[in-house]
């Protein structure tokens, strides 16, 4: 299939018969269209659309700063279309559209990684669900009031989410938009419950959940506590939502949330909260200058550097200026002291994978003493994790 065949345009209203179908195919989904009337992308070949994918503006934490980035999702090829490279041809499409418009990274959540990383995106981190007993909870600490979420909170929640992930790595930058259009309409529409923890007036966290039906077979009656998101600036924030999410649920049953391995919920617990489900999301870099200049670094490190990168314009490297959190990134044809692969270098910048074990994997290569830790030093952070799935 020739490129000359190939046009990548925007979603129009008449192409809602064809998405619709794709999203039953591929995802036995519907469609929501005013979502793809604002940010749907479809591939024609001869003037037929055989392709469409989404493309939202949403950024990421790392290292304690906001990354500018583009959440794909809903990537979708016409059965007869597929394996003829059409799926990368959109995909390149769309992000270096985004990436002219100040995107820096793209992450997506796949269902299948072999596709994605042919198109240079590689495993970021995960989505984990932790799950413990109720009864477990540790007595005796101090708590902040609990109230069920009213309109007038939707700043105060951005605003402790924001504080929340700042601690983090890998969550979603969520702008006025991702809220209205992800987060609060399941909460709006009843099918999502929220409680905002409370201290002085003050709004210092919440938790978002749902309370999946019984298992057949079971008592119709009894229901368990799914919790999406527990967001708290204190100990004792973290331990009311904690207290209410045990309360909400049957007694007896288990409460299951999304956190991250690093958080300090655990804490809570007598008994070792497990990891019952993880599933990876992907990230890519698609400015690579942009991206390292935006993201956080440890305050303490001064190390400068001069990598390449494989699958970028031969010839050319990048170096790395960094000194108090903040880096400083440009083209160079400096000879470089290390080289890393595309794929390899989106897990680094992640924090998921590190330098010795990028090097192990072949992901790296450098042969001057010393270089392999200072790259080390550059990107050390906490586990990288998100609450969203798109």
């Amino acid at each position: 299939m020739g490129s000359e065949e190939r046009v990548v345009r925007r979603f129009r209203a008449e192409d809602e018969g064809f998405v619709a179908g794709l999203r039953r195919q591929c995802f036995s989904a519907s469609i929501n269209f005013d979502l793809w009337l604002a940010h749907g992308h479809v591939l024609e070949r001869a003037g037929q659309p055989v392709a469409a994918m989404l493309a939202r503006p949403a950024g990421q934490w790392f290292g304690g700063r906001p990354v500018p980035g583009v959440a794909i999702s809903s990537v979708m090829v016409d059965l007869a279309h597929r394996s003829a490279g059409v799926m990368g041809y959109l995909l390149e499409s769309v992000l270096a559209d985004h990436a002219r418009s100040g995107a820096a990274v793209a992450t997506l959540v796949p269902t299948a990684l072999a596709p994605y990383r042919r198109a240079g995106f590689e495993v970021g981190g995960h989505r984990y669900r932790f799950v413990a007993p109720p009864a477990a909870l540790r007595t005796g600490s101090e708590i902040d009031s609990v109230r069920w979420f009213e309109t007038a909170d939707v700043d105060a929640l951005a605003e402790v989410y924001e504080e929340f992930a700042r601690r983090s790595n890998g969550l979603i930058v969520r702008s006025a938009g991702w809220w209205q259009g992800h987060i609060l309409p399941s909460v709006r529409s009843g099918d999502a419950f929220a409680v905002v923890a409370v201290r002085d007036g003050a709004v210092t966290g919440y938790a978002m959940w749902d309370q999946p039906s019984a298992p057949r077979g079971e008592l119709t009656f009894r229901h368990r506590v799914r919790a999406r998101e527990i967001v708290w600036t204190s100990r004792s924030s973290a331990n009311a939502l904690l207290r209410a999410l045990a309360r909400a649920g049957s007694p007896g049953e288990d409460l299951t949330w999304f956190g991250s391995p690093c958080d300090g919920l655990s804490m809570f617990f007598d008994v070792p909260p497990t990891v019952d489900w993880a599933y990876p999301w992907m990230l890519r870099i698609i400015d690579y200058p942009a991206a390292l200049t935006a993201r956080g670094y440890p305050p303490d490190v001064t190390v400068e550097l001069v990598l390449a990168v494989r699958r970028t314009a031969p010839g050319r490297a990048l170096r790395l200026t960094v000194s108090d959190g903040r880096c400083r990134a440009e083209w160079t044809t400096e000879a470089p002291e290390a080289a890393v692969t595309e794929r390899g270098f989106a897990a680094l910048y992640t924090g998921r994978l590190s330098a010795a074990e990028a090097q192990v994997l072949g992901e790296l290569h450098t042969e001057r003493a010393g270089t392999l830790d200072r790259i080390g030093t550059v990107f050390a952070c906490g586990t990288p994790w998100m609450f969203d799935h798109f």
